[in-house]
């Protein structure tokens, strides 16, 4: 989480609003939930938020998204949570930064603009909402830096419906069905949908994701992720990994394929690779090569892995990676095993699967 509001907890201090501003008046919240991802820039209705945005690209499906985790008193905000918070509202791009602050109710936070015009540089997304429990405004900023422009896409769509990609510049796309089936092209192009379920899209320019979001064929869009982020804390590499399993087993289920047998020669041949995902060194070749030579050659195999503040970001973290979500969702895998190292500061975990 990247700390801008460092200093709203402190006393109210004074700016200019417009004469008929009434601090008592509740806040006008943007909507948090909209059909199609695009974006759309302007001043918001709240006449204290627009004070603040006013000079920054304040985006209205972003700041619902602000809204959103600024109502969500039951978790710890976290990034994870803001890009789900962000696909709802209907926010295609990448969220890169967040912060939370109080202030008395109507209060104008003056450290939060001075904070916001030192941060913010030219192109960003400025989402931006605050809401109100009790005689407290709970302001929440959430920055992003789009690498292109994605022209506006139904998040729920019929089965049988072609999803249009088109962006500014040539970009690839990668698309996985909800049977974890993975396919690729380039802009622009459009895609039959032949599976019912959550897709999941991603679009990049050479060096840089554009867009990583969920498409819902016959169904509506959850109102929550699939697990609860950040999820537990867990002490120690053996619960890590058990804490995984768990995780991938109720993924797999919720995605109607089968579910995997832990296999401990897929614990053991998980330590090494695991030591070169921390010193830099893993490749995919490689961690493929070494699974084949253990005797996995047989059917479908992936080697996977993340580093996350907690097991179940890491999971989400994976799941929304094209190549590494084909594989925690592939009906042909039987068999998975996996190492974790666990720190204060988050967790390092690498999975194998394989078919049997």
């Amino acid at each position: 989480m990247i700390a801008l509001i460092l200093a709203l907890a402190c006393g109210p201090k004074q700016s200019p609003l417009p004469t008929d501003f009434d601090p008592k008046a509740g806040p006008l919240v943007p909507a948090m939930a909209a059909p199609i991802y695009a974006t759309g820039h302007g001043l918001p209705k709240d006449a204290l938020v627009a004070k603040v945005a006013l000079g920054h690209r304040w985006d209205e499906a972003l700041s619902g998204a602000a809204a959103a985790i600024a109502l969500d008193h039951d978790s710890g905000p976290t990034l994870e949570a803001a890009q789900h918070a962000a696909h709802r509202a209907g926010y295609p791009y990448p969220v890169k930064q967040l912060s939370v602050g109080w202030m008395d109710a109507g209060a104008y936070p003056v450290d939060l603009g001075r904070s916001l015009a030192a941060t913010l540089r030219q192109g960003d997304h400025l989402g931006l909402a605050r809401v109100r429990t009790q005689d407290k405004d709970r302001w929440v900023a959430l920055v992003a830096h789009p690498a292109d422009v994605l022209a506006p896409i139904h998040r729920e769509l019929r089965l049988g419906a072609e999803v249009p990609i088109q962006t500014r510049s040539p970009c690839t796309w990668t698309l996985v069905s909800p049977s974890g089936k993975l396919s690729r092209g380039t802009t622009p192009d459009k895609i039959p949908l032949g599976e019912a379920g959550e897709w999941w899209l991603e679009v990049r320019t050479l060096n840089a994701r554009v867009a990583s979001v969920p498409l819902y064929v016959d169904m509506a869009t959850p109102p929550a992720p699939l697990m609860d982020l950040p999820g537990e804390k867990v002490t120690g590499p053996g619960d890590g990994v058990a804490l995984a399993l768990e995780l991938l087993e109720d993924v797999r289920k919720s995605f109607g394929t089968v579910q995997l047998k832990r296999d401990g020669n897929l614990d053991t041949l998980a330590g090494l690779p695991l030591t070169q995902v921390l010193d830099k060194k893993w490749t995919n070749d490689g961690g493929m090569a070494r699974l084949r030579a253990a005797g996995f050659v047989g059917g479908p195999a992936f080697q996977v892995h993340c580093k996350a503040p907690s097991i179940a970001t890491c999971i989400d973290q994976m799941l929304r990676t094209p190549a590494m979500r084909s594989g925690l969702l592939h009906p042909g895998l039987r068999l998975v095993g996996g190492a974790a190292q666990v720190r204060t500061d988050g967790v390092t975990l690498l999975l194998n699967l394989a078919s049997e």
